[in-house]
């Protein structure tokens, strides 16, 4: 099976955003999606395939590298949604 790491820290590091004391956006489905395919569109993709232990060391070596360059693209995907939210009622 194919994985796209970035993918997985993307919403990992999403998540931590949503659940942290300052974040105040939407959290809902719609804007979660639309967050996340913001950033993965300015992140090149890692894919790989192989068995969940060898999936897990890459993600953390990933994880280490991208640490500083995912939360701003984060935070700037929030801004943008939030500001322009795809649903009608905050949820």
């Amino acid at each position: 099976m194919l994985t796209n790491i970035t993918q997985v820290l993307v919403e990992q590091k999403l998540d931590a955003l949503f659940n942290s004391a300052n974040y105040t956006g939407c959290t809902c489905t719609q804007c979660k999606e639309d967050i996340m395919a913001i950033v993965l569109n300015k992140l090149p993709p890692h894919y790989v395939s192989t068995d969940k232990g060898a999936l897990f060391e890459r993600a953390n070596q990933l994880n280490q590298r991208f640490d500083n360059e995912l939360l701003p693209h984060l935070i700037r995907a929030a801004q943008l949604v939030e500001n322009s939210p795809r649903h009608t009622i905050k949820k």
